[in-house]
């Protein structure tokens, strides 16, 4: 259905993670989103799911940083006409958006 229809995408929350690597594999990526609706499973299990993804075969598929962020959040973004971010390059681009400043106000 993912592949036939513009508007569905696949969500990743309570996907074994080879299902998750078969689905990386086959669809386009942005058709792949992060969610969880699970109160019992903390929301950290299922995003580690995704970020196998990043490592090299057989359980990842080398997918890049960029790739990973769509995953975890940019697909959504830009489904909810949001602008996405880019991947964070240091420790202090992080503390920065996380205190919600630039790069330069971290530290």
């Amino acid at each position: 259905m993912a592949m036939d229809t513009d508007n569905s995408r696949v969500e990743a929350g309570w996907c074994l993670q080879s299902r998750i690597v078969e689905f990386a594999k086959e669809l386009p990526k942005h058709k792949i989103v992060f969610g969880t609706y699970s109160p019992p499973n903390e929301p950290g299990m299922w995003m580690r799911y995704l970020e196998v993804l990043y490592s090299p075969p057989p359980q990842g598929l080398n997918l890049s940083e960029v790739d990973l962020e769509d995953y975890l959040g940019n697909n959504t973004a830009r489904l909810l006409g949001l602008e996405p971010t880019p991947p964070l390059a240091t420790v202090e681009e992080a503390k920065a958006r996380l205190a919600g400043g630039s790069p330069a106000s971290a530290g």
